[in-house]
């Protein structure tokens, strides 16, 4: 099962409280947009009310000795000579049905939480009006109505040559229901140019059902609308593919084909298309590795790779790599100017083959364009944009705060091969632990790992000793280390703006930097006209990493705008054994052994001790569905939902719920 949502509505149950007052005691910025309910509206001057639709809104305090409601009239101040009494209204008087209300006396009222297929709006319940092709979803006696398939790399058609394309985890699969109806349903272009993206933000056409793909790139879409031309959105960040499907079946399942199920290859689209978007990539060529060739195998087409001036996108800079002909221009135009690196979604610097210091205005336009929400990858020698260490010191003398994110002593060691684990410890925020392990069990799925969790690396350098844990980001958390060898890191990541100095935390992340101190190959491309060094084939293990992490640089930044959020090992409260994350997934989490001499449940469930473990059951954790670990060492499978819902659905993990939104 994988999680699907019904979008019914603006409120929902399990909207959290929000208390940011705006000026003029209204919502503030943080407050819900469907609020329905203002301070102006209740006339109010003190205390809290609730905006109709779950969350909160605080009018404002009393000056003492006065007090909300003091004189007896509520969401005034009064009361401070001791005249008057508040009379605090309940929900029932206010006529409130569901959502928070205040009682005039400066107490919140919780008034209760609506029905499945209900929203709250202005306290009151309701079932939001069917519109478009929610009229086309239908009550399945047993079997419901389900879209399935496997989403892919864009991959080439030629598999023989190339071999399959490789799995997509965490895409967003949904069916639109815009206003706007046929065709298009209200999916919208995406905007031109770097912008501050959210999971959220990037999504349009109104999903009307939704779910992300697991692991192995496998989705279900439950409680599909059926009948003939029914639209389907495939997406991650701004790769996003919109599809017809000539016929879905009322009650039955409807598998989607590799052909109706891949990434976009080109802008233009398969025949039948009515979206086909690809990130507008610039790459900076270099002589000795070949990050633009791993593009090309993925699956993008050879037309898409064009100079700036053309309409690929994928568009080559030379600073002493490929070529498209003799016009393309130099890598320094690319970083010249803010205009012009602000035209790009992604931007991937390959190794030179030395190191190249660059000025320090040419770094401060790489930090403005990623904190302004882009996404740059650099591998080996291009740690320059990173750092300016020199190598004869440990030193972080570069751009601030990028060269606090790690521990750079450059130029140390260089092996043909080594072999590089991913970290799957849980360190970092819950999103990324998940994508950690997610990449661990993706390579051992597409091949590329022998042993879960390690695979060979060739052409391996040594520039930095640690990710540091000094560069806090806004969620407080530092950069991510990915990969490992026995000696030293070689790969990490960290989202942007990092704060400098540490304390000062930015209130918004929605660009990242990811860096290798590997060569995806040493191929050598100098002055050579592009696809010359790019070598037909299947993809080596090392160039599946890197694809993994391509895809990852160009994937939303923060929660997913639909289905169930992810759990770690802590907030489960399990110390040790596997669990799950909460979610339909396929994702298990290893929460640790325990020290020799003690087992785990022993000393209660999911903890170390000695004493004698009585493993859980689904029925003593009240879990409905998913996969649980049993405290003792050992994980149970909770089973799967209803027709209709879907596990985590209500963000409450193991348990079968419909999120409301």
């Amino acid at each position: 099962m994988f999680a699907v949502v019904v979008a019914l509505g603006c409120g929902s149950r399990d909207s959290p409280p929000i208390s940011t007052p705006g000026a003029n005691g209204d919502a503030g910025v943080d407050a819900a947009p469907c609020g329905l309910v203002t301070c102006d509206t209740e006339h109010a001057s003190c205390g809290p009310v609730g905006d109709g639709c779950g969350h909160t809104i605080d009018c404002g305090g009393c000056t003492a000795p006065d007090f909300c409601g003091g004189d007896g009239t509520p969401f005034q101040c009064g009361g401070g000579t001791g005249s008057g009494a508040c009379v605090p209204r309940t929900c029932a008087s206010a006529g409130a049905q569901c959502g928070a209300i205040a009682d005039g006396c400066g107490t919140l009222l919780q008034c209760g939480s609506c029905g499945t297929g209900e929203v709250c709006g202005a306290n009151t319940c309701s079932i939001p009006p069917c519109t478009g092709l929610c009229a086309q979803q239908v009550a399945c006696p047993t079997q419901p109505t389900t879209i399935t398939g496997t989403i892919t790399a864009p991959g080439h058609d030629d598999v023989a040559t190339w071999g399959p394309p490789d799995p997509i985890y965490g895409a967003l699969v949904y069916v639109p229901n815009g206003d706007t109806g046929p065709p298009r349903y209200g999916v919208t272009a995406f905007p031109a140019g770097v912008a501050c993206d959210s999971c959220s933000s990037l999504v349009s056409g109104a999903p009307l059902v939704s779910t992300t793909t697991a692991v192995d790139g496998t989705f279900t879409l439950t409680n599909a609308p059926c009948g003939s031309a029914i639209p389907l959105v495939i997406q991650l960040g701004r790769w996003r593919r919109q599809i017809t499907l000539p016929g879905v079946a009322c009650c039955a399942q409807t598998a989607l084909t590799p052909a109706q199920s891949h990434l976009p290859r080109t802008r233009i689209g398969e025949p039948g298309d009515l979206r086909s978007d690809l990130p507008l990539m610039a790459v900076s060529t270099g002589d000795v590795d070949t990050l633009h060739c791993v593009l090309r195998k993925t699956g993008i087409a050879d037309s898409e790779f064009t100079n700036p001036n053309g309409s690929g996108r994928v568009q080559l800079y030379q600073d002493n790599g490929a070529v498209i002909n003799a016009t393309t221009p130099a890598a320094s135009t690319l970083y010249a100017t803010v205009a012009t690196l602000d035209r790009y979604d992604l931007v991937l610097f390959e190794c030179v083959g030395e190191q190249v210091v660059k000025t320090a205005a040419q770094q401060q336009r790489v930090i403005d364009y990623a904190n302004a929400g882009g996404r740059v990858f650099a591998t080996h020698f291009s740690y320059t944009w990173l750092t300016n260490s020199d190598g004869t010191v440990s030193s972080n003398t570069g751009p601030k705060p990028f060269s606090q994110t790690a521990a750079w002593l450059v130029n140390q060691d260089i092996a043909d091969s080594a072999t590089a684990v991913v970290d799957q410890t849980l360190q970092g925020d819950v999103l990324t632990q998940i994508r950690r392990i997610a990449f661990a069990q993706w390579l051992q799925l597409v091949g590329a790992s022998p042993v879960l969790g390690e695979l060979p690396v060739f052409s391996v350098r040594h520039d930095f000793d640690a990710v540091s844990s000094v560069a806090a980001t806004a969620a407080g958390t530092p950069a991510q280390r990915w990969l490992a060898s026995t000696t030293n890191p070689l790969h990490y990541t960290f989202d942007t703006p990092v704060a400098y100095p540490p304390s000062v935390l930015p209130a918004t992340q929605c660009g990242r930097v990811s860096y290798s101190d590997f060569h995806v190959s040493n191929a050598t491309s100098a002055n050579v006209t592009f696809p010359t060094e790019c070598a037909d084939g299947p993809m080596t293990p090392q160039e599946k990493t890197l694809e993994f992490m391509l895809f990852d640089l160009a994937a939303c930044i923060g929660p997913p705008a639909t289905g169930c959020v992810p759990r770690t090992c802590a907030q489960q409260g399990v110390a040790c054994g596997p669990t799950g994350d909460g979610c339909d997934d396929g994702i298990v989490l290893h929460c640790g052994s325990c020290p020799l001499g003690q087992v785990c449940g022993q000393g209660g469930e999911s903890q170390c001790g000695t004493g004698l473990c009585i493993p859980r059951t689904c029925g003593d954790a009240m879990a409905t569905c998913g996969l649980l670990g049993d405290g003792c060492g050992g994980i149970v499978d909770c089973g799967e939902c209803a027709p209709g819902a879907t596990c985590g659905g209500d963000n409450v993990p193991n348990e079968c719920g419909i999120v409301l939104q």
